[in-house]
């Protein structure tokens, strides 16, 4: 069972889908693209949220 998503470990993921899709652009359909640019986004607004996090204010009980 793999643990949880580390930012580094999100970060090294993204980074490695992002650059195969570079080498294999030309093989790729527009829609595929597509999926890893969304993708990638979705995980870069993951980041900024784990990045951010620590700095919210803390909901007053």
């Amino acid at each position: 069972m793999a643990g949880p998503d580390t930012a580094s470990k999100m970060s090294l993921d993204v980074v490695a889908k992002l650059s195969d899709a570079i080498e294999h652009l030309e093989s790729m359909s527009s829609d595929e693209v597509l999926v890893i640019l969304n993708e990638a986004l979705t995980t870069i607004t993951e980041l900024v949220q784990m990045l951010d996090e620590p700095y919210l204010p803390r909901p007053q009980a």
